[in-house]
């Protein structure tokens, strides 16, 4: 499978994932000039903006890793993007959660592994 088809599919999974759990989707693939952000769902008041990883057999980083400092401050400034053109938002508790799918090493022909993590990084405010 294309790469970019697997990324799809990644995306799909994680959107019924967090559907099982009482979150309503939003958007899926929301761009802007900043970035993009795979998952935006909400759930009460929570607004979870979530970042979809799939790693290969061998993979020298985990899905969470691959998610570093430069790549958490695109999906921020994003996520500003989003809440400027939504206010309706702006008064929920944001949340940026990572899920990943991957291969066990151990045992390829297994189920892939898939992680959610909630609070899978914080932004500070000031940018520093």
């Amino acid at each position: 499978m294309r790469r970019q088809l697997k990324g799809n599919v990644a995306e799909i999974c994680a959107a019924g994932l967090v559907a099982l759990h009482g979150y309503r989707l939003l958007k899926r693939n929301y761009a802007c000039a900043a970035g993009e952000i795979d998952l935006i769902a909400q759930r009460r008041d929570v607004l979870a903006i979530i970042e979809v990883r799939l790693r290969g057999r061998g993979a020298r980083v985990t899905g969470l890793e691959s998610v570093d400092a430069t790549k958490q401050q695109r999906i921020a400034r994003t996520t500003a993007h989003f809440i400027a053109r939504h206010p309706s938002y702006s008064f929920h508790q944001i949340r940026f959660d990572v899920v990943y799918f991957g291969k066990r090493d151990y045992a390829p022909h297994l189920r892939p592994i898939i992680r959610w993590i909630k609070n899978a990084f914080t932004i500070d405010p000031s940018g520093s």
